[in-house]
């Protein structure tokens, strides 16, 4: 991430590169290490390899009103201890492989496992009212109270934990989520951008076409285009160019009274001009007779002597003003209302705020044009537009503006081969090991992947192999490189009649919902899927297109090793 903001220090930070040093807060843990080694997790990095008995000790001093602990391990047996803080505090992986959170005399049990053998990030934080347990970026654990009881010393392993313990980080306060889940993307994440979070995130449109409709990948309300769209270079990558003869049209996404964020990066050519007429510029109007118009300019005229952008309300006035943005390059700007206070932010600054008590028409919003007069046509490139129904803060749209867009996009782990550039082919990730890549839970339940591309950027996203048996390696068949973990899942489809029909059959992981194989079953009913690791768990649906029968769902599903021919 190019130019991130350093929004999360470590209070401690161990790498664990053949002794046990602090490189942030000084104080060296202790405990036996049966062997020092390199872990197959990321190129070059060091790990401590334990054995059953094996203990370490770290006197960080976590506070008890708030804090987070992150760690990068490689568990190789159940029924053991992670973390623990006293006799009554303690993180354990259970006989089901299943990570038990002991807080006094309370316990709580994910109802997910973690894979055995694999890479995993766990971290555990506290905000002063709930204890949250994270794996892989996903909280599987939420408890009231208190984990670690003030300030005290921190275990690690012991009581018969065997693998590899790569990377623990000690933070004094509690991380925003979206930070955690940075930490887990990959164990060199040296930098934590400015929240870019997508709490309260209700709409996205970080690609536009040059015509027709336009997706929203948040919410659902997408819009229409109407003219053709012009390309426009950015950051290696395309935008859309407004060129003064178009606009989009969407439902209306502005609350009338209640608070809210609205976010878009903007280019307005430098030496546009015009008059009073027909060079207003508009970026956005929200209309509606139930209330009043909220217009966003990117330049006015008033006759030829203002260029300021503004933020303007029908029957109320001028709200905001903003800078002239004429020439200024690619800008980020957001209007945020807050109550009845409006701002308006400039790459992630506050440039001016007014109080303005307004009701905003609810009937729909434009994009590039005025919607009663079309001579009040954009003139300028955009990008990545945002609307959000909270008041971002100053740190979050920093975040934005520093990572390029609304959805933060974190870096593939592993080595990536090909050019990155928006012109270039798709490039590929490539696994280093034959161990699977880091976060092997990748599409949590969120539905939304940790790894991805950089869409704001219009890079090609990486491909590679989430779980190891994904099929989604790059190699013709999806094969994996551990015999044990090709398992087939196998089948008949019958109709109502009992009768062998073909349909289409997807495969979900069970945990995530995640589709992780898709076929149609021959003219015989059959269906056969590969390469799926037998310790975790699936169900298998068969769909009807013709709309005859209701999908039919086997649960709980393993695959099976065959016998080698």
């Amino acid at each position: 991430m190019a130019g991130g903001l350093i929004m999360a220090i470590e209070s401690h930070h161990y790498s664990f590169n053949g002794r046990l040093a602090d490189y942030v807060g000084g104080i060296d843990g202790a405990g036996s290490v049966s062997a020092w080694g390199m872990t197959a997790l990321h190129d070059g990095r060091h790990a401590a390899l334990l054995t059953p008995g094996d203990e370490l000790s770290f006197s960080v001093g976590v506070e008890a009103s708030g804090f987070t602990l992150s760690l990068w391990m490689m568990p190789k047996s159940v029924g053991c201890s992670v973390i623990r803080v006293g006799d009554s505090h303690r993180l354990t992986i259970d006989e089901s492989s299943r990570l038990t959170l002991q807080v006094g005399d309370d316990v709580a049990v994910s109802d997910e496992s973690l894979a055995i053998g694999y890479h995993h990030h766990i971290a555990v934080k506290y905000d002063d009212t709930i204890s949250k347990v994270f794996l892989d970026g996903v909280v599987i654990i939420e408890h009231e109270g208190a984990f670690l009881p003030g300030a005290g010393v921190v275990y690690l392993a012991g009581s018969g934990y065997e693998g590899e313990v790569i990377d623990l980080r000690v933070f004094n306060y509690s991380l925003p989520d979206d930070n955690v889940q940075q930490l887990s993307v990959s164990v060199d994440f040296g930098e934590l951008a400015a929240s870019s979070s997508t709490e309260g995130l209700s709409h996205y449109y970080p690609d536009f076409p040059l015509s027709g409709p336009v997706s929203d990948e948040k919410g659902s309300a997408p819009g229409n285009i109407h003219g053709n769209l012009s390309p426009i270079s950015r950051n290696s990558g395309n935008a859309v160019e407004f060129t003064g003869a178009q606009y989009i049209g969407f439902p209306a996404l502005v609350p009338a009274k209640s608070d809210f964020t609205i976010t878009a990066f903007v280019n307005v050519p430098a030496g546009i001009s015009g008059n009073a007429n027909d060079t207003d510029d508009v970026l956005l109007h929200q209309y509606g007779s139930d209330g009043v118009g909220l217009v966003l300019y990117t330049m006015t005229s008033y006759g030829g002597a203002s260029s300021q952008s503004r933020l303007w309300a029908s029957d109320f006035g001028e709200i905001l003003v903003g800078p002239d943005l004429r020439g200024a390059g690619w800008a980020n700007i957001a209007i945020v209302r807050e109550g009845n206070n409006f701002k308006l932010y400039l790459n992630g600054e506050l440039y001016a705020d007014s109080a303005a008590d307004v009701s905003i028409g609810t009937y729909g919003l434009y994009i590039g044009q005025y919607t009663n007069s079309r001579e009040r046509y954009l003139r300028a490139g955009f990008d990545d537009l945002a609307i959000y129904n909270r008041a971002l803060n100053t740190d979050e749209l920093q975040g934005i503006y520093s990572t390029g867009g609304a959805v933060f996009s974190p870096p593939f782990p592993y080595r990536i081969h090909g050019a990155v550039r928006g012109d270039a082919p798709p490039v590929h990730g490539w696994n280093p090991s034959p161990l699977p890549v880091p976060n092997p839970r990748a599409i949590g339940v969120s539905g939304q992947s940790a790894v991805i591309g950089v869409p704001h950027q219009r890079r090609h996203p990486a491909h590679f192999d989430q779980i190891d048996g994904s099929g989604a390696n790059g190699t013709a068949t999806g094969g994996v490189s551990d015999p044990a973990r090709m398992g087939v899942i196998a089948g008949t489809v019958l109709d109502i009649q009992a009768q062998p029909v073909s349909r289409r059959v997807r495969v979900h992981e069970r945990a995530t919902g995640r589709i992780v194989r898709e076929t149609w079953s021959d003219a015989d009913g059959k269906y056969r899927f590969t390469d799926l690791d037998p310790r975790r768990a699936f169900y298998v649906m068969a769909f009807d297109h013709t709309l005859q029968q209701n999908a039919v769902v086997s649960d709980n599903v393993h695959s099976e090793v065959e016998d080698a021919p």
